[in-house]
């Protein structure tokens, strides 16, 4: 099973999660986002990523 931190730089942080959350694609939606609708956001940008073949974005989108 993979868990949340199996996508980490082998050290138990976070980083590309966090690296991720600074894209610009990423910063949008988290500021539009309120938090009654932030995991379902969340969730279906991850999909989007999923659908475009970006499965490693996928999991730092979920991580957010």
């Amino acid at each position: 099973m993979l868990s949340k931190y199996s996508l980490c730089n082998g050290h138990g942080t976070r980083a590309p999660a966090k690296a991720f959350s600074k894209t610009d694609e990423m910063k949008e939606l988290v500021d539009a986002d309120t938090s009654d609708t932030h995991t379902l956001h969340l969730h279906l940008k991850a999909k989007q990523l999923l659908d475009n073949g970006r499965v490693m974005d996928a999991w730092k989108a979920l991580l957010m």
